[in-house]
């Protein structure tokens, strides 16, 4: 086809800024499988906060930046709307991780209001955010001690996914996945230049990004 014609003469490097919960959750298997069809592009995601996603675009400029609205949208300069624009691929739902252990793990749903009787443990948050947060919050640096710390019983994890099936392959057994009830939605997807268009291998990557997420999830 002529879309198979034009994505097979691409070539070169593809550098972009992913944040933190896409470069560890599905930014792996994504380049593994994006490489194996294009392998003379060079997949270069720079890790990064969401929080400084703006900031980042604007000193050090790339493309675009995959990331949430969230801090977007609470920017504190307008003039960074005027620059950038968000462009949303997936609405994001809150979920917690819980520990079987826990006496509210058999519930259907649990609210914030009935989260604030234990501690939470966050990944790759903001420490601004703690202020935002009703309950005791432990912010924590990596996955890897974060799964521990669920696995362990010393905190209930709270993190956004796109849907129950997301949040369930993303959760370690035997912790439990429970939806949180309260409407307090996030939409995740890139910043790009407002006055910019995007060359077509990023727009391609973007579209190949957005398609394998919706496929797995």
């Amino acid at each position: 086809t002529q879309q198979q014609e034009t994505t097979s003469n691409f070539s070169g490097e593809l550098s972009f800024y992913s944040c933190l919960w896409v470069s560890e959750l599905v930014m792996p298997q994504i380049a593994v499988n994006f490489q194996k069809k294009h392998p003379n592009i060079y997949l270069n995601p720079e890790i990064i906060r969401s929080e400084i996603a703006c900031q980042k675009m604007l000193d050090e400029p790339k493309e675009f930046a995959l990331t949430d609205d969230s801090f977007f949208n609470n920017y504190p300069s307008a003039e960074m709307h005027k620059i950038f624009e968000f462009h949303s691929l997936f609405t994001m739902y809150p979920y917690c991780q819980i520990h079987p252990n826990f006496p509210i793990a058999s519930s259907a749903s649990i609210s914030l209001r009935t989260l604030q009787q234990y501690p939470i443990l966050i990944i790759h948050r903001s420490q601004e955010d703690r202020a935002n947060l009703p309950f005791q919050t432990l912010f924590v640096r990596n996955k890897a001690i974060y799964d521990e710390m669920l696995l362990s019983g010393l905190g209930i994890g709270l993190n956004y996914f796109p849907t129950a099936t997301a949040a369930t392959k993303s959760t370690i057994a035997p912790l439990k996945v429970i939806p949180i009830s309260d409407d307090v939605s996030c939409q995740f997807g890139y910043l790009s230049h407002r006055h910019q268009q995007l060359s077509p291998v990023n727009r391609y990557f973007i579209q190949f990004f957005t398609d394998y997420l919706t496929e797995i999830w």
